[in-house]
């Protein structure tokens, strides 16, 4: 089963014209009310939860279960409990139970994964350092993103939040910050980490205790300030007090690991007390639990208002509860149950809410109607339930309401884009190379060129980053504040419109890829194994790998398209793209690729001479891999 949300607006037709601006008004003033009340009433609830999923086995209690025994063994503590506590209609109750249950299991998610990196640091000491000292470690990075299936950015996020709240009241006396290196412990820190190395040695590893050699010649240290060897090397600041190495030992991004590990090596030795008092940590100390009450902020607010009364009544809270159907003494909201409304949206086309404020009667409650977006018209005729409602704080006094339907994966799949049909050779097996935006960004082992629409989504990507581009050199120019500030607004909503730009570009190909296979008749796909990131790139480099259509979640729920359009079987494999582009299937040959002279896309063979297609090379190369072993990723 699956969960997918949809957001739709509310409907004011049915409101003569003039009046419809006052209901706006009222609508987003009664959901900002109901906002504070359910806040404080789920405050306490989530606590409970919390304080009893942390020790108990989450996994036993589903999300979508809403009485779900959460109280200790002391009995029920689910839609019924809350409905005596808080007061309200038990559909109500079913929507915020939900969500609220739903943010435990993520608090409790994010508690998991940080025992897990303090457990990999009690045993890793020099990655312990780097994190204290540069908030980061490059290797546990890597190794928790590849254990958790999650990306880069999110454990490098994760780290850094946790390194704020536990090690932010030192962060200004760090040793690295305070004193330097001797020359003795500089060196005395290189023999240690070459004693560590041993006979057979890779590549890499040689080249490491190569670049240590050298450094140990030298005579000096050279370090003339603080410097901060987790800054990239594009950035000249980060080199700026090595000017002695720069010009012995031409210094580049690779020689950035070299002197993270001498200087964790060399500050091991401070970090001994902390090393031990780590052990001790309560981790659900560094995680705020939702909804929480923010006592810092409380007692800001108590300085800068000693002479306001009744300041005690005053409640900040970290994050605010959106309206799941849930609120205060008296509910604010009528609607039908979850059932009913799923039906009378697929009778009649709505349903209706009624809005009132806490202190009104419901003879002056507000009526507007629910209609589904078009996306949801597909869907709701399906074999689907709605399992809850949300209702968003308003932007500018517009209400959405936020719709979540639960079903079989594929009954939220839409299918459309496979009844149209192309001419191509029927295969059992396509491979498709992935490339920067362009001609060639899938390519295929099939005859087949980009259709015309993807082509144009790609002019229209162009177009925006142009406009950026120029906005950008107008707010360097000119020296008017109010004039910089209405161009960092308009380059920000050009943004906005690229990162759309680039999602749909990027369903566009998928959908592509999986025309292709409906189209020949094939039962399995191949697609590179790839793991490319923008991380420590800038310029084209960094460009052409944003628009890099390789997130292979695309091609999995293609492959689940197809399967619900064909009644097939199909197979989605991921395999090495390794060489895929240098080796000349035909021959076995060398493929010399340059960009200098033009001959990357299209480039010679070193045995037969052909001009050859890379990239379609690339995608032929990688269904040839299929008849020696295989780990296929089975969907």
């Amino acid at each position: 089963m699956a969960l997918r949300t949809y957001t739709t607006g509310l409907s004011l037709k049915h409101f003569p014209q003039n009046e419809r601006r006052s209901v706006k008004r009222r609508l987003a003033a009664i959901v900002l009310q109901l906002s504070d009340e359910n806040t404080k009433h789920c405050q306490k609830h989530a606590h409970e939860v919390v304080n009893y999923l942390i020790d108990q086995d989450i996994d036993n209690h589903c999300v979508m279960d809403p009485v779900a025994e959460v109280n200790g063994g002391k009995g029920k503590y689910g839609v019924n409990e809350l409905m005596k506590k808080i007061g309200n209609a038990k559909n109500h109750l079913h929507s915020g139970y939900h969500q609220l249950l739903t943010s435990c299991k993520g608090y409790i998610d994010r508690v998991n994964k940080v025992r897990e990196i303090f457990e990999f640091m009690n045993d890793n000491q020099k990655e312990f350092i780097s994190w204290i000292l540069w908030q980061r470690s490059t290797y546990a990075n890597r190794v928790f993103a590849k254990k958790w299936n999650v990306k880069f950015w999110y454990v490098d996020n994760l780290m850094r939040g946790v390194h704020n709240s536990y090690f932010g009241n030192i962060k200004n006396n760090l040793p690295c910050f305070v004193r330097d290196p001797s020359e003795k412990e500089f060196i005395d820190a290189i023999d240690v980490i070459l004693s560590g190395f041993n006979n057979d040695l890779t590549n890499r590893e040689k080249a490491f205790v190569n670049k240590l050699k050298k450094l140990k010649k030298l005579k000096t240290i050279g370090l003339t300030g603080p410097m901060d060897p987790m800054e990239l090397s594009f950035i000249p600041t980060g080199w700026k007090h090595l000017k002695m190495w720069v010009d012995n030992l031409d210094l580049h991004r690779s020689w950035m690991p070299v002197f993270r590990s001498i200087l964790s090596q060399v500050y091991l030795l401070d970090y001994k007390g902390m090393i031990n008092k780590i052990k001790t940590a309560k981790v659900t100390e560094l995680l705020r639990i939702p909804f929480q009450k923010d006592e810092r902020k409380n007692n800001k607010n108590n300085k800068n208002n000693k002479n306001t009364k009744n300041n005690k009544d005053k409640k900040n809270y970290k994050n605010k509860l959106s309206y799941q159907m849930v609120s205060g003494p008296k509910y604010v909201i009528r609607r039908e149950n979850n059932t009913k409304s799923l039906d009378l949206m697929r009778k009649q086309g709505y349903f209706v809410l009624q809005f009132k404020f806490l202190e009104d009667k419901w003879k002056d409650a507000i009526a507007v109607r629910v209609k589904p977006s078009r996306k949801m018209r597909v869907i709701i005729y399906k074999e689907i339930t709605l399992r809850s409602m949300v209702v968003h704080t308003p932007r500018s006094n517009d209400v959405d309401i936020q719709l979540i339907f639960e079903g079989d994966t594929e009954n939220f799949i839409s299918t459309d884009h496979l009844k149209k049909k192309i001419s191509v050779n029927k295969v059992d097996t396509i491979g498709i190379d992935i490339n920067r935006r362009g001609e060639y960004a899938v390519v295929s082992n099939l005859d087949v060129e980009l259709p015309d629409e993807i082509v144009e989504q790609s002019r229209r990507w162009n177009v925006v980053l142009d406009k950026i581009s120029h906005l950008q050199y107008l707010q360097d120019k000119t020296d008017n504040s109010w004039r910089k500030s209405i161009y960092g607004f308009q380059i920000g909503d050009l943004h906005n419109r690229k990162k759309n730009l680039r999602k749909d570009y990027h369903l566009r190909l998928a959908n592509w890829v999986g025309l292709q296979m409906v189209s020949s008749g094939a039962d399995k796909l191949v697609i590179e194994d790839l793991d490319i990131r923008t991380y420590g790139t800038r310029g084209a480099l960094a460009k052409a790998i944003e628009s890099m259509a390789d997130d292979t979640s695309l091609y999995a729920r293609e492959v689940l398209a197809v399967r619900k359009f064909t009644g097939k079987y199909i197979e989605l494999v991921k395999t090495s793209a390794y060489n895929s582009s240098r080796i000349h299937v035909d021959c076995g040959g060398r493929l010399k690729r340059d960009y200098s002279r033009n001959q990357y896309d299209i480039a010679p063979c070193s045995e037969c001479g052909k001009m050859v297609n890379t990239h379609k090379n690339a995608a032929i190369y990688l269904v040839s891999t299929l008849s020696g072993p295989q780990n296929p990723d089975i969907l």
